[in-house]
């Protein structure tokens, strides 16, 4: 199994980066219509269908008089000619009147809704380009972007407790170890040398793990606040490669494991970081070490294309799951078969924004028979 960090809201802030482009699109698309111009327009087809009306009865008036029918004053015309202008436009008015009404209602609603902390909340009247329409749309976006932030803070909250939780075991779990041995060091359990240095040699160990945890945090923070500087050297890979493989054997062979290291002879110059470069691999190392079967190997190649040196690192664990592979790189993220309570999820995070920071990439790829391989791609140095 396979130790992945744990989730961030780096998808979520891509889905909010991705709804702003497309609101900003649609704001620039949809050229608004004004109010005032809309029923202006809806005032003049009032008044030329009065007009249109009244020449109507005017012509049935006229028609019914040249028949000696009905007479009509010319009183009586201009009465009923006011009538018919009056019916227009009080419908006319009734219908405008009624709509801005809805739509008002419609918006004032979702006002009050969205004040009470219901920010699911939509208006639907956003099709008519007016000014209503410009403020519908706008309250939307504001409603998107609200809900979004307030899921990016559930995320965090959720994130902030986890990396609680896993701290305090990651914490309680050595000093257990330490506690405990320093009282069987006291009660005189360790009355032979050689079961006094097994203590301390486990206190000590337990002690490392505990200053690695808080050099862990430390990075994290670092990389959090993007003060990350680099010291860069110009280092002769396949040395440096061979050397930061050579210093963490110790603790493979301790694990029940082994390396086999394919490094070509080849002289390939690139610019690094040393000590943070070093911790990339350290952070691998203990990956396989946690995870990996014993008795299994780890095995290490080098490559070089024409501006690229790419190390790979396989081991046989458990595969990751398929959904997993893409965010196994994420700070905090924590795959379906991750252990609960294994490490703060920061050891591969941590690899992947080293190398991100040199100009590479890293990703992590399951390989036939239940192997795992974590590819580093960095740029060469060109002469």
């Amino acid at each position: 199994m396979q130790c992945y960090p744990a989730k961030s809201t780096e998808a979520v802030k891509r889905s909010h980066h991705a709804k702003q482009t497309h609101s900003k699109k649609h704001a620039k698309l949809a050229k608004p219509v004004n109010l005032s111009r809309r029923y202006f327009f809806v005032s003049v087809a009032t008044v030329i269908l009065a007009g249109f009306l009244t020449i109507f009865v005017f012509l049935i008036i006229a028609i019914l008089s040249s028949a000696n029918h009905l007479k009509v004053n010319q009183y009586s015309l201009l009465l009923i000619a006011a009538l018919a202008t009056i019916t227009t436009g009080a419908f006319a008015s009734f219908y405008m009147a009624r709509s801005l009404k809805a739509r008002l209602a419609d918006l004032t609603e979702a006002i009050k809704a969205m004040a009470a902390g219901d920010y699911r909340t939509r208006i639907n009247s956003t099709a008519i380009r007016d000014e209503i329409g410009i403020v519908a749309t706008a309250f939307n976006d504001m409603a998107d972007r609200l809900e979004e932030s307030r899921a990016q803070e559930a995320e965090l909250e959720r994130l902030k407790r986890q990396l609680i939780t896993n701290v305090s075991h990651d914490l309680r779990g050595p000093l257990t170890s330490i506690e405990g041995y320093l009282a069987a060091i006291e009660e005189g359990l360790a009355n032979d040398p050689q079961k006094a240095k097994q203590y301390l040699s486990v206190i000590r160990n337990k002690s490392r793990e505990l200053a690695q945890l808080v050099e862990d945090l430390l990075l994290y923070s670092r990389l959090e606040s993007g003060h990350y500087p680099l010291n860069l050297s110009t280092v002769q890979c396949e040395e440096w490669l061979r050397e930061a493989l050579a210093y963490y054997e110790p603790d493979i062979a301790a694990a029940e494991l082994s390396v086999e290291a394919e490094i070509p002879d080849q002289t390939s110059l690139i610019k690094m970081d040393v000590r943070k470069m070093n911790q990339v691999i350290g952070n691998l190392v203990q990956n396989t070490i946690r995870y990996a079967h014993q008795g299994t190997c780890l095995q290490v190649s080098l490559q070089t294309t024409a501006h690229n040196i790419v190390m790979t690192f396989t081991n046989e664990g458990t595969p990751i799951d398929p959904e997993d592979l893409p965010h196994v790189f994420e700070r905090f993220y924590r795959g379906k078969s991750q252990n609960e309570g294994i490490g703060i999820g920061l050891g591969l995070a941590i690899a992947a924004e080293i190398v991100r920071a040199h100009g590479g990439d890293v990703r992590a790829a399951n390989l036939p028979g239940g192997k795992v391989a974590f590819i580093l791609k960095l740029p060469a140095v060109n002469l």
